[in-house]
């Protein structure tokens, strides 16, 4: 028996719409919940769309720009999240010379 067809368009977009705005809502709570993880990750997203804005890229060249910059800033808050688990290191002691 054959699986039952979207009677409309807005049925086929439906659930993708819904993923959307699942992962909007989980980025919008990231960024209110760790502001300092979202600025580290967005920094390689921004670095690489500035340095690519005056460049005419086409279509595939644009896309290969964007999932590498997103790519970059997910390695970016990974390293980030490891760095800050760590324990921080004792403060040097500082002498004066005289």
């Amino acid at each position: 028996m054959k699986a039952a067809q979207p009677a409309t368009n807005g049925d086929r977009v439906g659930p993708v719409i819904e993923a959307a705005r699942t992962g909007l809502r989980g980025a919008v709570a990231m960024l209110r919940d760790h502001p300092d993880e979202a600025a580290v990750i967005a920094l390689p997203v921004l670095a690489l769309a500035l340095a690519t804005a005056r460049h005419h890229l086409n279509l595939a060249e644009q896309l290969a720009v964007a999932v590498v910059s997103v790519r970059c800033g997910e390695l970016a808050g990974a390293q980030y999240r490891q760095w800050k688990a760590q324990p921080a290191i004792p403060a040097p002691r500082l002498r004066r010379i005289t």
